[in-house]
């Protein structure tokens, strides 16, 4: 059996896999927990094979998790790293370690997905935008702040507001300006990006989209996206995979 783990800014998700059968994905919000308690809680009855991980967290946080599966299992933890190139999927940064390693992830799903041009929108933590030809080569993308951020910047700045707002076009309060005007906001960088991305390459792309904030963002959105929650675990099993 095998552990499969999508460890966020914000959440921890994971599945198993056990002879070719997955379980459901499961998610917590990890911020302001105990490590500790938090992996007891969650595995301490599983009994895997193999610790597959996909992070984007600080090498210091990591080192916990390690620490944990090797005195409750024994086992290593294997951590998926951005490369230059895998599966055939060619990595277009400049330097290829500094992209995402969920960003990674989510492209080697997404080429195995489809074998299309298309861009991977993730709606997370942070808004991330890539473009993936059809032939594998990822072109670069962009990096924006996520939902969340802009709204709490934003209700900052306006005396830590606290009413719950509604994603309106024209809000008549300050609570429905900022939850609209940040998700149709979203909503245009993403189809900016796209647009260009079609003018790039000369043909209409695919949208696939996972995050967080994935299927509300994509209710605004005058795009046809493929909404797939789990892309970044499937990317860690394409990686185990290969």
């Amino acid at each position: 059996m095998r552990l499969l783990i999508d460890w966020g800014n914000t959440r921890l998700k994971w599945r198993y896999v056990d002879a070719g059968k997955r379980s459901e994905v499961e998610a917590i919000a990890w911020k302001d927990r105990p490590l500790g308690e938090l992996f007891g809680e969650q595995w301490r009855s599983l009994q895997p094979e193999r610790v597959l991980v996909c992070s984007v967290l600080s090498p210091l946080i990591e080192e916990k998790l390690t620490t944990w599966v090797e005195r409750v299992w024994g086992l290593p933890v294997e951590w998926l790293r951005s490369s230059a190139a895998l599966l055939g999927v060619r990595n277009g940064y400049q330097n290829p370690q500094q992209l995402g390693n969920d960003r990674w992830a989510a492209l080697l799903a997404a080429r195995r997905f489809c074998r299309s041009d298309l861009c991977m929108i993730s709606a997370g933590s942070a808004l991330t935008m890539d473009c993936l030809t059809a032939d594998g080569q990822h072109l670069g993308g962009q990096i924006f702040p996520g939902l969340q951020g802009l709204r709490r910047a934003l209700m900052n700045d306006v005396g830590l507001l606290t009413e719950q707002g509604q994603a309106v076009w024209l809000a008549k309060n300050t609570a429905d300006g900022i939850v609209g005007g940040t998700l149709h906001g979203l909503a245009s960088v993403v189809t900016a990006f796209v647009n260009q991305c079609e003018i790039n390459l000369s043909v209409p792309v695919k949208v696939l989209m996972t995050g967080g904030d994935a299927l509300l963002l994509n209710r605004v959105l005058g795009l046809e996206a493929v909404l797939l929650p789990d892309l970044i675990l499937q990317g860690v099993e394409c990686w185990v995979d290969r």
